[in-house]
């Protein structure tokens, strides 16, 4: 009789709840890089500052935009490691900038998933790169609509592929012309700060509470004992 009730609690509960892949900086930096870009376009990284506190809520990580040409702020990513396949998922994240981000013209910031390679990248719509100093939420649907592939990609890995797979995933900072080196990373007059929070992808919709299901189960069981008794 024990399996039987076991079986019927599993029906009753049905299958576990997917678990969301969020990293909330609450406990330090969780291997994320900093990268900086200068004028020829060599790039550079080292490990995310971390705050503790001040996050949304809790901790977060920070880099910041100084006034040089040849050290712009350019992205914070983390290894594709971390989040495992995105297909079909929602990426999100929690954004901040402090100060005033002045260049380039038009500065805005995207989503970017890169193959291991690090040779095919695909990028996401924008949003502004100045909250003036407020959090801001923002979200985008990981599918071949919604991304965009850089135009020097060797085409060797599709988006598919790298979204299934991704070697690298994170938040790039440019005004959308990846065209030029000049418009790769940001500069500020007045010492900007740009910070993130609760990146990864959440949780999907909730299954049924089990209470919904919980008349039916019961009644079920009540079947079971009785034909249980009669064997």
């Amino acid at each position: 009789m024990g399996v039987l009730v076991l079986l019927v609690l599993v029906i009753m509960l049905g299958p576990a709840a997917a678990h969301a892949c969020v990293e909330t900086f609450d406990s330090g930096n969780a291997g994320w890089t900093t990268y900086s870009i200068n004028s020829t376009g060599y790039v550079t990284g080292t490990g995310s500052s971390f705050s503790s506190t001040g996050g949304n809520p809790g901790g977060y990580i920070f880099g910041n935009v100084g006034n040089s040409s040849d050290n712009r702020l350019y992205s914070f990513e983390v290894s594709g490691t971390a989040t495992g396949s995105l297909t079909g998922e929602t990426l999100m994240v929690d954004y901040r900038s402090t100060g005033t981000i002045t260049g380039p013209a038009g500065a805005n910031v995207r989503f970017y998933i890169a193959d291991a390679g690090g040779t095919n990248y695909f990028f996401s719509s924008a949003w502004d790169a100045n909250t003036g100093g407020i959090w801001t939420s923002h979200t985008a649907l990981v599918d071949a609509a919604s991304f965009t592939p850089w135009t020097n990609n060797d085409g060797k890995t599709t988006f598919a592929q790298v979204a299934a797979n991704p070697g690298w995933v994170g938040v790039i900072f440019t005004n959308g012309d990846f065209s030029s080196t000049n418009n790769l990373g940001f500069t500020s007059t007045n010492g900007a700060t740009i910070s993130i929070d609760n990146f990864g992808t959440p949780d999907p919709a909730p299954m049924p509470p089990a209470f919904v299901l919980f008349g039916p189960c019961i009644a079920a069981l009540a079947v079971i004992r009785r034909k249980w008794k009669h064997h």
